[in-house]
């Protein structure tokens, strides 16, 4: 498995090709996606889906690029965050208001996928276990591969950080979810929705909130 980082859109977001010889998904999906997509595509890799670690705005507002560039494309969410993308995206417009109003320029709901285009989680998906880690948002996931070493946190766990928990979060339930993360072996390779690469253990070590 190799991995191909991403940091993209007018929040600095991670996005991920996790891809072998001839196959590959995408985790989360910022705008300004052109750079991804010309990977996938310079690379010829058949792109299989978009695994969403949560459905906050600056994780989503790219899908409208990806499945105009690869039609039918299956898009992977938690049931629990799907509140978030029904009725036109109305929450999802409600937080960028109150977050950041100028972002709406790169988010057009007119252009955002139907709520049929997504389907929830199992138990595991692409070689990876989806741990449920609520708290960023009620339906936020990490996905982790034990045989790799590897760990797709979300906004749930940043190198000297963790997610906020203001935007229809919940702090004890982050605490929680953050307790589960450092159950993994410490040498596990973290791959973070914003901000540097790091490891469990330098984040059991180092990092001030766990």
């Amino acid at each position: 498995m190799k991995i191909k980082p991403f940091q993209l859109g007018a929040f600095g977001t991670n996005s991920y090709v996790i891809y072998d010889t001839d196959e590959c998904y995408v985790v989360d999906a910022p705008d300004g996606m052109e750079r991804l997509i010309g990977f996938v595509r310079t690379n010829r890799i058949d792109l299989k889906g978009i695994l969403l670690t949560h459905a906050h705005f600056d994780h989503i507002a790219g899908l409208p690029e990806m499945m105009e560039a690869f039609p039918g494309l299956s898009i992977y969410v938690s049931k629990d965050d799907l509140f978030l993308i029904r009725d036109g995206y109305r929450r999802t417009v409600e937080l960028i208001n109150y977050c950041s109003p100028v972002y709406l320029r790169y988010f057009n709901r007119d252009r955002m996928p139907p709520i049929e285009a997504f389907t929830a989680y199992d138990d595991s998906i692409a070689g990876f276990k989806v741990i449920r880690t609520p708290g960023h948002t009620p339906g936020s996931v990490s996905l982790y591969s034990e045989y790799e070493g590897l760990l797709f946190s979300g906004d749930t766990l940043f190198k000297g950080s963790i997610g906020r928990s203001d935007l229809d979060g919940d702090q004890q339930e982050l605490i929680k979810s953050l307790q589960v993360l450092c159950q993994l072996p410490d040498d596990t390779f973290v791959c973070p929705g914003h901000g540097q690469f790091t490891t469990i253990g330098e984040e059991k070590r180092h990092n001030p909130f766990l």
